[in-house]
Parts: structure tokens; C-alpha cells; sequence
């Protein structure tokens, strides 16, 4: 049940690690550019269809300050950053570093892979490092799972995806709320650490420290572990009828 709307995050950000030596951001198109200096730096005005591409990713928005001496950018107004065949995200303004290939999106921010779908306010996308990450709250909806943090980071190079803070993953099925939830893309295990509880109509469990394989549909739940239903109680190995 956990599976799709966890794994999404690895199939996101699975783009090659960047080792090679910066390349420069490429102006692709703009309807009206203009060359100003501000506080002694140089830099190119754009307004109008702006696009830039690098490394593969193409950025568009409707104006922007490009600074070619430090490589970076400034975008602002339907911000759109396209990667890949299906990673696609959007926002209000953008501010990129060619450099470290550090890309922070504000605003209505929103991610998109197939069907999944991230919202935010604040997105942190790191394409040389295969990471993102936001740290005021998200919300991840897939199909009739959704699922909130006020912390979530994604670390494909080492295949673990961690949301921290208030999460909770909402199911016609059941809740879940969690301290953290950690998810490993490898063996399609979640791991809860901190204080959790699974509510549903048959069972109530909570635990400090638990695991759920989602690829065989077999949990463990240990710390304090408690069990509730209609007919039986169990509690630290304990049941009762």
C-alpha cells in the first residue's frame, strides 16, 4: 500500500551524479533582452517566452535575470523546469546555480512524475547530488493515497527516501501518523521511527519502531508495541481475549 507513493521520489530524481566541469547556462529564447550592470556585476534582462537549458534540464518562465559571470539565474512567473521524458515542476520564481546545479523553486510549487503529484511551498532540488527536499510542509497525492510532512528528503544515491515531522499517509483503509517514516527503494521497506499509530476499522497499532515490507505485505512492529481489534489485545508479546 506504501509502495507507489513512496517509490515515486527515486524514479523523480534518478538522473546521472554530476562529476564534470560546470557547463554554462544556455539562453534559448527570449522576446526582449536587455544587457544592464547592478552593484558592478553584468547582467541580461529577460522578458517573454524565456527559456534556458543545461545538463539536460530546460527551464522556462516569462522573465529573468541571467548572470553569465557567476553562471546563475533568477526566474520569475510560471516557472517550469522540465527533466527527462515525465519530471516536471513548477513554481512562481526560481533561483539557479549553474555552478552547483542547485535549483530553489518558491511560490505554488508543484512537482509532477506520471501520476503522482507533490505540492509545496518551497523546493530545494539538488540535480548534482540526485536530491530534493522540502522543510515547510508537502503533501505527495497518489491516486487514494495521500501523505503530509512538514520535512521530506529524497536520497537516491543512497535509494532511502525520509519524510520527518507530523507525517501522516491518509487511506480509505486506514491512517497513519508518524514521527519519521523512512523508505528503502531497494528492498521496498518503510521504516517508523518515533511514536506512530495505524488506525483502521479492524485494528489499532501503535509503536515506537516498526517495519513494513511492502513487496511481500509483511509488517513488524516493536518498542512498545501495542495491537487492538474487535477481539484480541496484544501488547509486548502478551495478547489477550
Amino acid at each position: 500500500m506504501l509502495k507507489k507513493i513512496l517509490y515515486f521520489s527515486a524514479v523523480l530524481l534518478a538522473q546521472p551524479a554530476y562529476s564534470q566541469k560546470p557547463s554554462t547556462i544556455e539562453l534559448i529564447n527570449a522576446d526582449v533582452f536587455e544587457y544592464r550592470e547592478s552593484d558592478g556585476r553584468k547582467l541580461r534582462m529577460l522578458l517573454g517566452n524565456v527559456s534556458f537549458k543545461h545538463e539536460g534540464a530546460l527551464m522556462l518562465c516569462d522573465s529573468a535575470y541571467l548572470y553569465s559571470e557567476t553562471n546563475t539565474l533568477d526566474a520569475f512567473g510560471n516557472v517550469h523546469i522540465k527533466e527527462g521524458d515525465s519530471l516536471n515542476i513548477y513554481g512562481d520564481s526560481l533561483q539557479y546555480y549553474g555552478n552547483s546545479r542547485m535549483a530553489n523553486i518558491k511560490g505554488r510549487v508543484i512537482l509532477l512524475q506520471n501520476n503522482i503529484k507533490l505540492t509545496t511551498g518551497a523546493l530545494s532540488h539538488d540535480m548534482a547530488m540526485n536530491t530534493a527536499s522540502y522543510y515547510n510542509r508537502g503533501k505527495i497525492v497518489d491516486g487514494e493515497n495521500d501523505l503530509t510532512s512538514k520535512i521530506g528528503v529524497f536520497q537516491v544515491n543512497k535509494n532511502e527516501l525520509t519524510f520527518r515531522d507530523s507525517v501522516v499517509l491518509i487511506n480509505p483503509k486506514y491512517r497513519m501518523d508518524a514521527d519519521t517514516l523512512r523508505y528503502n527503494t531497494v528492498t521496498e521497506t518503510a521504516f517508523f521511527h518515533g511514536p506512530t499509530e495505524i488506525i483502521s476499522d479492524e485494528n489499532h497499532i501503535s509503536c515506537s519502531l516498526g517495519w513494513y515490507d511492502t513487496k511481500n505485505n509483511i509488517c513488524q512492529f516493536t518498542n512498545k508495541a501495542k495491537l487492538f481489534s474487535k477481539d484480541q489485545s496484544v501488547e509486548d508479546g502478551t495478547s489477550n481475549r
